[in-house]
């Protein structure tokens, strides 16, 4: 019995060790924004948030590195098919038998019935189409949040079959291609969700609200049905019309295309069996993570990051929250014995399933008092509910509606509206809009919107949009848009985004777009994009289309101006101005040598973004009555033209300095010189340059007068201090 449980282990590990070893996969993904999709076109407000919450759950749990993850923000047509080229490139040099390799694209912004809308520019979708499928992926997904963008999958008929989701042998290889509308509809976005319905639910789904059979992984076809399902739903009662997905999957093999992986994440919430209804997840600046509708009997779990996270569930006329703290490498549970009541609000229905819509019970109507004078507030125990024209308080009071004038020593409270002013030298406090002034030496806070100013010596807040102004010594908080201004003596916080100005002493701080002015002496920062410009000493953006001013320049992605000492980004496609500018992904760093006529030895450090760079060089001249040292400072611009007889082209303005001694000032020249330097590109980080320079020397009259080539040289000035203009060359080495 030994010897055959023995010859047993012999076939198994013989069979084990012939058999294929599980192949590695690499996933590659693309995503693009376009807001702006050209003249006549309503600028869109979430497609760069869209793109950026795809990007957010691709490399937290979708297998994407970040290295292989490339965002294009508001790109034009040429940047675009360059940045889609560069990843076909990057995927061909990456293919090694022992890999699989996988391509996902994302597209939200602007499209029409023939194809993307870039900034007024089209790529027509069979060329899309053609180019996607050129990428030498193994497979290939495509996700089209756009308008009429099922002309796409339409091309081939949007077939679909059905051995795509038959078992875990992952042999799959072709296209997928999904589209959030149909042919002849328009991609509906929401101001309610901060995001476009299509690109919401399929991230909601991606992280673990579509897994159906609760295996924790989420496939293709099941993040397709619940986004598909969830956007119809929300979309058949809105002014845009019903919005259909469609696909078109050409897949051939077996297995699962896995999208994501919810046992990746740092941390997960599960909502519990007990659970029912509509379910949202929010984190504690109010930004919508994800949405599902839940059935009971079932738990489900969602990927998340670790942090804070409100969790409200709803019903047909009930409303519960529970707040959950999630640590890395947690999973939490909530359950219903975790959730309190929430009060509801009254709402109006914009299209969203009337199932959906929460209202509290009618309210007693407003009894009007003209003139209210009194010491203690008026709680709302009673069935009347007071509208105030003119109300003074020595303490504090309170009205269902204000539309004259509220003062109070000590606290004014609305619970609806208020037209009319506040003032207050401790609070002042409206539950509704505001439509006029708000004015306290302590604080304003408004739960509602803010259209007029609201002015305190302390701190201002707006919970909802802002279209007027908020003047504060203190601090101003804004959970909606700013419109209008934000102005503080300490910080500016708007969660929204900004469509004015902010200006404070301190900081500055939007958490979307940012489409004015950010002013500061400290700090300016949006997690959003810049299109219009950030003045302070250190400025930060997710995005740049405008200006960056400062002495420090902080940016994910420039397509504008960043002009400080020190300039840094993840990618660059603008103008950086200063002493040191670097792009990570796609800037230059390169060290090399190089000589000219007037210093022979020189080694040098190119440093910036793509197209602009800063140069250092320290250099030695010999000479009869001893060394000479050069240091040099230069600014240069980078022209890639990738001809076969020339790679590149540099234009640099460079000065110089040439001294025997360095702590000798009276022995010093100063060299000005305008170069046209040629690379040659030998090998990948190896290149020749070469080219002409035309030199401005300035020196002590009778001082060195071998430096510049006597033949050559014109005399600009020949007084005590001498200037000379003379032609020069440039040859050298970079790597």
């Amino acid at each position: 019995m030994t010897r055959l449980a023995f010859a047993l282990a012999l076939v198994l590990l013989s069979s084990a060790a012939h058999a294929d070893p599980p192949l590695r996969a690499r996933r590659f993904a693309f995503l693009a924004a376009a807001n702006d999709g050209g003249t006549g076109r309503a600028r869109l407000r979430y497609a760069s948030s869209d793109a950026h919450a795809v990007s957010r759950v691709l490399t937290e749990m979708g297998g994407v590195r970040g290295g292989d993850l490339i965002f294009a923000e508001e790109p034009d047509r040429a940047e675009f098919l360059r940045q889609l080229e560069s990843v076909r490139r990057t995927v061909a040099a990456s293919r090694t038998p022992e890999v699989r390799t996988e391509f996902i694209f994302y597209y939200s912004g602007h499209s029409d019935e023939e194809g993307l809308l870039l900034r007024g520019e089209r790529v027509p979708y069979s060329e899309l189409r053609s180019r996607i499928e050129q990428i030498p992926a193994d497979v290939r997904v495509a996700v089209l949040d756009s308008c009429a963008s099922g002309a796409l999958t339409r091309l081939k008929g949007g077939v679909f079959r059905p051995s795509f989701m038959t078992d875990d042998s992952v042999k799959l290889k072709g296209n997928a291609f999904l589209t959030s509308s149909a042919a002849n509809e328009v991609a509906q976005e929401s101001d309610r969700i901060s995001a476009s319905f299509f690109t919401h639910f399929l991230v909601s789904g991606l992280r673990g609200a579509a897994d159906v059979n609760r295996d924790r992984r989420v496939t293709f076809f099941e993040a397709y049905q619940f986004a598909s399902q969830e956007t119809l739903a929300r979309t058949e009662r809105t002014r845009g019309g019903a919005q259909h997905a469609a696909y078109d999957i050409s897949l051939n093999g077996t297995g699962d295309f896995v999208m994501t992986d919810v046992s990746t994440t740092s941390a997960g919430l599960v909502l519990g069996p007990d659970l029912q209804g509509f379910i949202s997840v929010r984190e504690t600046d109010a930004r919508l993570v994800a949405e599902l509708r839940k059935a009971p009997g079932h738990a489900v779990e969602l990927g998340l990051q670790p942090g804070k996270y409100l969790v409200t569930m709803a019903g047909k006329d009930s409303a519960f929250e529970a707040t959950v703290e999630l640590r890395e490498g947690q999973r939490a549970q909530v359950s219903q014995l975790q959730f309190h009541p929430r009060p509801l609000e009254l709402a109006r229905a914009r299209g969203d399933d009337p199932t959906l819509t929460l209202a509290p019970p009618p309210l007693a109507p407003l009894r009007t008092v003209p003139f209210s004078v009194g010491i203690l507030p008026i709680p709302f125990d009673s069935p009347d509910r007071l509208q105030k024209n003119v109300s003074l308080n020595l303490i504090a009071d309170r009205a269902a509606q204000v539309r004259g004038l509220q003062l109070s020593v000590g606290i004014n409270w609305v619970d609806e509206e208020l037209h009319g002013l506040q003032a207050a030298v401790a609070a002042n406090i409206s539950n509704g809009s505001v439509s006029g002034l708000q004015a306290a030496a302590g604080g304003n806070a408004a739960h509602g919107d803010v259209h007029g100013i609201q002015a305190a010596a302390g701190l201002n807040l707006g919970l909802a949009e802002l279209h007027g102004a908020q003047l504060s010594a203190g601090g101003n908080y804004a959970a909606g848009e700013v419109v209008g201004a934000q102005s503080a003596s300490g910080i500016n916080l708007a969660m929204r985004g900004v469509s004015g100005v902010q200006a404070a002493a301190g900081a500055n701080w939007t958490a979307r777009d940012l489409s004015g002015a950010q002013l500061s002496a400290g700090f300016n920062g949006t997690a959003g994009t810049v299109t219009g410009f950030q003045a302070s000493v250190v400025n930060y953006a997710g995005g740049v289309r405008g200006a960056q001013i400062g002495v420090v320049n902080v940016t994910k992605q420039s397509h504008g101006l960043q002009l400080g000492l020190v300039n840094i980004s993840d990618e660059d496609h603008g103008v950086p101005i200063g002493l040191v500018s670097y792009a990570r992904k796609n800037g230059m760093f390169h060290v090399g040598a190089y000589g000219t006529e007037t210093s022979a030895a020189n080694v040098m450090l190119k440093v910036g973004g793509r197209y602009v760079y800063n140069t250092f060089s320290f250099g030695l001249r010999p000479g009869k009555d001893g060394n000479r040292y050069t240091n040099a400072l230069g600014i240069g611009v980078r022209s890639r033209t990738e001809k076969s007889w020339l790679s590149f082209l540099d234009t640099e303005l460079v000065a110089s300095s040439f001294t025997h001694d360095f702590n000798d000032d009276d022995r010093l020249l100063l060299l000005s010189s305008l170069r046209v330097l040629g690379g040659w590109r030998l090998a990948q980080r190896f290149a020749i340059t070469a080219g002409p320079t035309l030199n401005v020397l300035v020196r002590k009259r009778g001082f060195d007068d071998d430096v510049a080539p006597g033949a050559l040289e014109k005399v600009l000035h020949d007084g005590p201090t001498h200037v000379s203009l003379y032609p020069g060359v440039v040859l050298g080495v970079e790597i």
